[in-house]
């Protein structure tokens, strides 16, 4: 299945049996907000399961997973590389909102539904004039040395301004290394 030629999924099959799931990008983006969040694994997959699939859960755990893992991608082959995260939809949703707006006209807010997969398209096809666009381009420049100095200063001011906020597990860890070096 993909946009051009095949109809959009809203089922996954699993060991030959199609699961209908939630196929909005408002649920996507819940769910990558689930799986990016500081709780255990255990309970980010417990709670991105019953997400998309609601109360009747596949018995085939590891099947249902994978399924949900190949619909997020968007019917791409799963990458085992952890990439570097260069957008939040959390930190970043006005930017978001105002480059769909702007470029496809579509208003976030109000559409009622709008796939998954399609979402991605148009997520992954924005315009370089777009601040989201420009923002995580900064995010995923690396600085090094052989950079310029004053390209080198720029691009750290530009990730500085353009950080998202630290999570609660990174703002306990940053407490409690401040108290460690106040010891001392």
């Amino acid at each position: 299945m993909d946009l051009l030629t095949g109809g959009l999924p809203r089922t996954v099959n699993i060991k030959g049996v199609e699961y209908p799931i939630e196929t909005d990008f408002r649920t996507f983006i819940q769910f990558e907000l689930i799986m990016n969040d500081d709780e255990d694994d255990l309970v980010q997959v417990a709670k991105a399961m019953h997400l998309v699939y609601g109360e009747e859960l596949p018995a085939d755990a590891p099947g249902a997973v994978d399924a949900l893992l190949w619909f997020y991608s968007g019917g791409q082959p799963q990458k085992m590389k952890k990439a570097q995260r260069t957008y939040y939809f959390d930190h970043d949703a006005d930017y978001i909102y105002s480059a769909f707006l702007d470029q496809y006209g579509i208003d976030l807010s109000d559409v009622e539904y709008l796939h998954w997969w399609k979402f991605r398209a148009l997520f992954r096809s924005l315009k370089e004039d777009n601040e989201i666009v420009k923002i995580i381009g900064f995010r995923s420049v690396k600085v090094d040395s052989r950079m310029p100095k004053d390209r080198r200063k720029f691009y750290t001011r530009m990730k500085a301004e353009f950080a998202p906020p630290l999570s609660a597990r990174q703002l306990k860890r940053q407490e409690e290394l401040d108290k460690m070096l106040m010891r001392k």
